[in-house]
């Protein structure tokens, strides 16, 4: 069976984010954005325009709806509590830039 080394994917294919809680100390890990040029839509009108984070399961821990990351130099809030995804070894949230 082929297990995949994250920390090389993420390193080769990731940009660095950050998290500062609110009164904890700054976490940070590599993940993707994937922001596609496709707009929700709810009852037939144009909401926003949907981003995606991927990142290793285990980091950003306590990363909750509404609070603020930085992803490379973009500002993004988080609009959902993160997920687990596959195998549980990757995280995903819904994002949009702040």
């Amino acid at each position: 069976m082929f297990v995949e080394d994250l920390d090389v994917f993420f390193a080769d294919m990731g940009k660095p984010v950050v998290w500062v809680p609110s009164g904890g100390a700054e976490q940070t890990t590599m993940g993707l954005v994937d922001a596609p040029d496709v707009f929700a839509l709810a009852e037939h009108l144009i909401v926003a325009n949907v981003a995606e984070l991927t990142y290793p399961a285990g980091k950003l821990v306590g990363l909750d709806e509404d609070d603020f990351i930085q992803v490379g130099s973009v500002r993004y809030r988080v609009r959902q509590i993160p997920r687990r995804v596959d195998d549980g070894e990757l995280m995903k949230v819904l994002i949009s830039e702040a």
